[in-house]
């Protein structure tokens, strides 16, 4: 059986606002094992992004603070982790892939300067040999005439090239632990399964966790194993994948597959997309924070928080709703 290489366990974030303190992430709890790929799932605004950047220390100190619980990495505790070994873990045992490639690639350096930059930080390799290993980085992740590429500044490639040189920087310590945040938003939809494909081979060819950060369930069916779904800073669903898609257990992951249009097959009923908006965090009720959003919602869900239960072995969802009644929905059905 795997060993656990990430606990994330009741972890809380705050931010320092004009409108006074916002909880971004409000008690996230969940597990990613050595080798496992697990995608973190919500709309805009539900956490994801903030409980990443949480992992690597790499929130902002002036705005924002760690005020409870725990991020373990190969049982090691990385909340409160000197600067020196937390530096040491940033691109090497643990890499992330931004958003963003072009803002997060520096506009004045080559690709080869920025990957060679990271090799000399991770790795006791130096000059023609750093230089050479860039290159295969790049021929690895799939960019042609990788050797005349490798010379280019960052607005030189499109912008499906330069999220794989964002990948292949990330690769270049061979991390156990890979945190991809939205890699696949600025791009059309063919390069957007090219990069996915792309990451779950390289994960699986090298034996590396993926954390796979994205607010559209469609991208997640057949690239991960493990699936959580965030509302509003929270853990609302988690569980195997295929399980969860096939068999929602909260209704905020029902909406979210009910809005996504299939292609595989005729559907039997119209898109239904989640009424109303995502809670102000700086104003979420003591209730269940979809509540008002939410059909099966009922009296108490206004007023008590839904603890994160165990629904059957691996799968576990945060809903007041009876859990002997499916969450099913024709639009959904084989």
């Amino acid at each position: 059986m795997s060993k656990p290489l990430l606990e994330v366990s009741d972890l809380q974030v705050e931010f320092n606002s004009r409108q006074g303190r916002v909880t971004a992430v409000r008690g996230l709890n969940y597990t990613i094992n050595e080798g496992q790929s697990m995608a973190l799932v919500g709309e805009s605004g539900s956490g994801k992004s903030v409980s990443a950047l949480a992992i690597l220390g790499l929130l902002p100190k002036k705005t924002a603070k760690i005020t409870a619980g725990s991020i373990k990495f190969r049982g090691e505790e990385l909340i409160g982790a000197p600067e020196k070994s937390m530096r040491k873990l940033r691109g090497g045992s643990i890499a992330m892939i931004f958003q963003d490639p072009l803002s997060s690639l520096n506009p004045v350096l080559t690709i080869s300067e920025q990957i060679v930059e990271q090799i000399k930080a991770h790795e006791k390799i130096e000059g023609k040999k750093a230089q050479e290993r860039a290159i295969e980085l790049l021929d690895m992740v799939g960019i042609p005439s990788a050797r005349e590429r490798v010379k280019q500044y960052p607005h030189q490639l499109s912008g499906g090239m330069r999220q794989r040189a964002m990948i292949a920087m990330a690769l270049s310590a061979r991390p156990s632990l890979l945190l991809a945040d939205e890699p696949t938003t600025a791009l059309d939809v063919t390069i957007q399964a090219q990069i996915l494909e792309l990451l779950t081979n390289i994960q699986k060819d090298l034996g590396m966790s993926l954390l796979l950060i994205t607010h559209d369930l469609g991208v997640v069916a057949g690239f991960t194993e493990k699936l959580t779904v965030m509302y509003a800073g929270k853990a609302v669903e988690q569980g195997a994948t295929a399980e969860v898609l096939a068999n929602p257990n909260h209704p905020y992951t029902l909406g979210l597959l009910r809005s996504i249009p299939r292609l595989d097959r005729p559907r039997t009923s119209e898109l239904r997309p989640i009424q109303g908006v995502a809670p102000d965090m700086s104003k979420v009720s003591a209730g269940c924070a979809f509540q008002p959003r939410c059909e099966y919602a009922q009296s108490k869900c206004a007023t008590e928080n839904p603890l994160f239960s165990t629904i059957s072995q691996d799968r576990y969802a945060a809903c007041w709703y009876p859990q002997d009644h499916a969450l099913q929905d024709e639009s959904l059905s084989k």
